[in-house]
């Protein structure tokens, strides 16, 4: 648990740290100049920006680069008028790549933003998850024990007052079941270690484990 906890805060401070990059490069250097001066700007988004100019300038190319296609199946004729189109749609591309190289360092800040939200997001559910199973246990149920009742080897008979019973009980492996924790009210008390050790093989053949057979049940089975 201590492990998730610390990956959640690194998590956190990474995404913190990304989102503060993010901010920086839409305000710009000039926010930056006039926050070291004391002076209050207006706030200026750098990215839109240059995204509406690049949106602009290749739409501004798009028309251009049709009209080329065009006349240059007729070359000799429309020479000039091509020579003039290339160099236009040329300046325009090349504009296009600077803005294009200016995008790309918050593109990959935005990418490593969505990786770590995600990465968060994971970190969180995982938590939640180990959170619910820790609140549950397996128990194993006891009845009154009677003297007329059998005790069969999926169950162990517990004497009181050990456990913190009153009566003398039967544990039974066989009906083993998911509590939640919410459901034990308080500490009745502690098995011994004798019980445990009894109780531990009925679990074993109740759930048909191995190891339910030791040395001696081995020989006696063996003759």
């Amino acid at each position: 648990m201590p492990d998730y906890l610390q990956d959640i805060a690194e998590a956190e401070a990474k995404i913190a740290e990304l989102e503060q990059q993010k901010e920086a490069f839409e305000q710009g250097e000039e926010a930056e100049s006039d926050a070291e001066e004391g002076e209050e700007s207006e706030a200026v988004n750098v990215v839109k920006n240059l995204e509406t100019d690049l949106k602009y300038i290749k739409n501004s190319i798009k028309e251009p680069k049709k009209e080329l296609k065009v006349l240059k199946k007729a070359p000799l004729l429309n020479k000039d008028k091509i020579a003039e189109l290339e160099v236009f749609i040329q300046e325009n591309e090349a504009k296009i790549a600077e803005i294009e190289a200016q995008l790309e360092p918050y593109k990959e800040i935005v990418k490593q933003l969505k990786e770590a939200k995600a990465e968060l997001k994971t970190l969180k559910n995982e938590l939640v998850k180990r959170l619910e199973a820790a609140r549950v246990v397996l128990a194993v149920p006891c009845t009154t024990y009677r003297t007329t009742k059998r005790v069969f080897p999926t169950q162990v008979l517990i004497q009181a007052p050990d456990g913190g019973l009153d009566r003398d009980s039967i544990a039974m492996a066989d009906q083993v079941r998911v509590l939640s924790k919410f459901r034990l009210l308080r500490l009745r008390g502690t098995i011994s270690d004798t019980v445990i050790a009894q109780l531990n093989k009925a679990l074993l053949i109740a759930l048909d484990l191995p190891g339910q057979f030791d040395d001696e049940d081995t020989q006696e089975l063996g003759g």
